[in-house]
């Protein structure tokens, strides 16, 4: 993320990736008009959707909150399907981003990117591991048919939220969620998924996983074809 905090925690990483020769980059969502923070590494291209730098300047004595606030958002392109990756956004980020959003959508093809407006979204990473703290506007924007939540089992914050998966139905999405189906492979024509839940198990009550099972989720608009970004972002060293 392009915010130096939680300060301890960062240092440790950036070490870990220095050690490992990894390059590091710390984008920005731009401007209205400006390219994004974009790439490509193999068949998965990438586009930085938050934070803006305006949220980053705003963020001195942050907490918590505003540092989980500046969590990086992107959007990934598969051959096939595409999946929003919201990081710990917490409410006032997720309202901000979707604000952004019908902002790019008003704005059109000259001055927005598909990834910019979220348009075509398959699979939406739940944010900050589906806890209470959703934009019901946010989501209703991406409206992705697929909503990945990724919590340990019996964590202490009682993640996923029952009104977080609530609201990804109120939205037409199937909710798989990872303290219950574990590890969830993602396949893309026919979307669908591979985990430790069956179709049953989506109930609120679950029977029981299965070892592996598929599941086939319904598209609710045709895919839109887009464009792959080309790279727009030069490695650097870990900065200040």
């Amino acid at each position: 993320t392009p915010y130096a905090e939680p300060a301890a925690a960062e240092r440790e990483v950036l070490e870990l990736l220095v050690g490992a020769g990894v390059a590091v980059e710390r984008p920005m969502a731009p401007v209205a008009g400006a390219d994004a923070p974009a790439g490509r590494s193999g068949d998965v291209a990438w586009e930085v959707v938050w934070p803006t730098a305006g949220a980053v300047r705003g963020a001195e004595g942050a907490d918590g909150t505003t540092v989980n606030d500046l969590s990086l958002a992107v959007v990934l392109e598969a051959p096939d399907v595409t999946v929003l990756a919201t990081g710990d956004l917490e409410t006032q980020a997720q309202a901000n981003l979707a604000g952004a959003v019908r902002r790019a959508r008003a704005a059109g093809e000259r001055d927005a990117s598909a990834a910019s407006r979220l348009e075509g979204i398959d699979v939406l990473v739940v944010p900050h591991h589906g806890s209470a703290r959703q934009d019901p506007g946010l989501m209703a924007l991406v409206s992705a048919p697929l909503a990945l939540v990724s919590s340990g089992a019996g964590n202490p914050y009682g993640h996923p939220a029952p009104s977080a998966l609530d609201l990804v139905a109120e939205n037409g999405g199937t909710a798989l969620r990872s303290d219950r189906c574990g590890s969830v492979a993602v396949l893309a024509d026919p979307l669908a998924t591979v985990s430790g839940c069956t179709a049953a198990d989506l109930a609120p009550e679950p029977a029981g996983a299965a070892a592996a099972a598929s599941i086939t989720i319904t598209r609710r608009r045709p895919r839109a074809r887009r464009r792959s970004p080309a790279p727009r972002v030069r490695a650097s060293g870990p900065g200040p």
